[in-house]
């Protein structure tokens, strides 16, 4: 039985993969943005610290057995919800970025910003776009627990986070958050 459940579970992460690279590629090509794909095993940690700074990295939300609602999306976008955290590291610039990127593409309803004090105009302004429903959270702490909390609890169709709010948190926990979490993230580096 143990080795027909690894079979069962290769076959099943082998599909699931070429599913999620070919979904990829043609979002890519349609869009045309610049991807790369790699199927990575070990801990989740380390393969997202020990990348070079111009990979963000993407985990997908854990999949879910039970029939989910069919819910409309927003406005018809398929980003309902977006978070994204502003932790005050060098990466907050490029988390912006991203989402602006994802704003300018209609692909995003409403955007869920948790910061770690007060933004300034210029970095609010950058997210505005008509249409779209802001909404601003500016008391997060940095903190790993808080981290780990905010992603095992996260309400967010895709939340965009820094990569340095990963540092200091245990490969163990991290790990199992990531599979409590009911969200997609995606590491800015």
């Amino acid at each position: 039985e143990r080795s027909l459940l690894r079979d069962h579970l290769s076959q099943r992460h082998s599909l699931v993969s070429t599913d999620t690279r070919r979904l990829l590629h043609e979002l890519a090509t349609r869009e045309q943005v610049e991807l790369v794909f790699e199927n990575s095993s070990g801990s989740r940690l380390h393969t997202a610290l020990e990348r070079d700074g111009q990979l963000d990295i993407f985990f997908p939300a854990r999949q879910r057995w039970q029939r989910a609602a069919l819910i409309r999306p927003a406005g018809g976008r398929p980003i309902r919800r977006l978070g994204i955290v502003l932790a005050g590291t060098e990466q907050d610039a490029r988390v912006l970025g991203v989402t602006r990127m994802l704003l300018d593409a209609q692909l995003v309803a409403e955007v869920y910003v948790l910061s770690v004090g007060p933004l300034d105009r210029s970095q609010l302004q950058q997210l505005y776009q008509p249409g779209n429903r802001i909404c601003l959270q500016a008391n997060l702490h940095r903190d790993p627990a808080s981290i780990t909390r905010l992603l095992r609890q996260s309400h967010y169709d895709l939340l965009l986070l820094p990569r340095d709010c990963l540092q200091g948190i245990a490969t163990q926990a991290l790990d199992a958050t990531l599979d409590k979490s009911g969200g997609q993230v995606l590491v800015i580096t």
